[in-house]
């Protein structure tokens, strides 16, 4: 990763900076790779002592509050009664998850481990990203899409409600020029089969048009005010 997308990093996903950036990093690496787990296991997963576990525990609640994790159900305690709460990514998770090599190397892995992330059911997302890419693809499009946002976003990630962020993604994907481009107009037609996938695109860059009006007239306004200001001569 290059010095500039370090810094960027750095600025825009807080999470991943300061003394528990590298707990931080480890919990949302883990939880892209394997998937929602209890605390318990990612103590165990991660190859904590018992020792640990209030460690990584306060650590999973802060990265909850801070809306990188979510809770996505309950399991049953092994050794007692009642149930325990698992946590998986959320997609402001899964965007500081791209950071990690690992992960942007097995990004099909991680979107079938954390289906709560996707924007369409699993089983609609999948077959399309299978279709339409090969893994080398789907890598290279992994990186180009986390740096276009990490780039595009204009705060940290943290400071950005999830919709908002969400809303960065249809116009980052629109400026990508790799591997989009790569992909043929026969094979944009299959998408055709995903009624669900049309449907949310549609919507998707209707919505970002209309955002982008939106600002284009208080940009316009803006400048009116300015005109109006100027002292005439």
């Amino acid at each position: 990763m290059k010095s500039t997308l370090n810094k960027l990093v750095a600025l825009k996903i807080p999470a991943l900076r300061g003394k528990d950036a590298e707990t931080n990093g480890m919990i949302i690496k883990l939880l892209a790779l394997e998937g929602a787990q209890t605390v318990w296991n990612i103590n165990k997963l991660l190859g904590r002592s018992r020792e640990h576990y209030p460690t990584i525990f306060r650590a999973v609640n802060r990265l909850k509050e801070r809306g990188y994790v979510t809770k996505t159900g309950t399991v049953k305690m092994a050794k007692k009664k009642g149930r325990t709460p698992t946590y998986g990514l959320t997609w402001r998770g899964f965007i500081a998850s791209l950071t990690n090599e690992e992960v942007c190397s097995n990004v099909l892995n991680t979107l079938e481990k954390n289906p709560q992330i996707l924007p369409l059911p699993r089983d609609v997302v999948l077959p399309i990203a299978k279709e339409w890419l090969g893994d080398e693809q789907i890598e290279k499009l992994a990186r180009s899409l986390f740096e276009g946002l990490i780039k595009t976003i204009p705060d940290d990630i943290e400071s950005v409600e999830e919709r908002v962020c969400l809303g960065y993604l249809v116009p980052t994907l629109l400026k990508l020029k790799t591997p989009l481009k790569e992909i043929k107009q026969e094979d944009l037609s299959r998408l055709l089969k995903y009624p669900q996938a049309v449907n949310w695109l549609e919507e998707s860059v209707e919505k970002t048009i209309k955002d982008l009006k939106e600002e284009l007239e208080e940009a316009e306004e803006f400048r009116k005010w300015l005109q109006a200001k100027k002292p005439k001569k």
